[in-house]
């Protein structure tokens, strides 16, 4: 495999007035009804590179003390480049900016990249909901040639104090 080189890009909010991403949505959540209802309490961050957006990464807030990963994708062509950590360091940046204490992320049995991902950067994998995905969604999701079923929950908290 050919050596890559650092990919440069910037982590920034997506400015009101900008077009939302949506395949990277999509392609973390294929609901777009699910993903529709949680955007209003949400903030959207975004990785951008030379040659556009290439990550994405949706937090809900909860309460005062409490968010929740909704959403993170990186473009397939652009991941294992270290925009996924990227875009995690930078949304819990801004969730202590808010005051938040505890954030937590949810991923399915067959993410098995993301799963790994959060559990680098200090999430603890804290309940599974059986079935979750095939009761809530209406056509199946193949990921890695795994059936996704099941919701794994994962929290980070408190979270770190710089």
């Amino acid at each position: 495999m050919p050596h890559q080189l650092p990919l440069s890009f910037t982590l920034r909010e997506l400015r009101p007035t900008e077009a939302l991403p949506w395949p990277l949505l999509l392609l973390a959540d294929p609901a777009e009804a699910a993903v529709r209802q949680y955007l209003p309490r949400s903030t959207v961050l975004i990785a951008d590179t030379s040659t556009g957006v290439a990550g994405v990464c949706v937090v809900e807030w909860q309460s005062d003390t409490e968010a929740e990963i909704r959403n993170l994708a990186v473009d397939p062509v652009q991941q294992g480049q270290g925009l996924g950590r990227a875009l995690l360091v930078g949304t819990e940046e801004l969730a202590r900016q808010r005051g938040i204490r505890q954030l937590r992320v949810c991923t399915g049995n067959s993410s098995l990249g993301p799963f790994a991902l959060y559990q680098k950067a200090g999430f603890d994998l804290i309940a599974l909901r059986r079935h979750y995905f095939t009761q809530q969604y209406p056509e199946p999701i193949w990921e890695n040639n795994i059936l996704c079923q099941h919701l794994l929950v994962l929290e980070k908290r408190p979270l770190p104090t710089n």
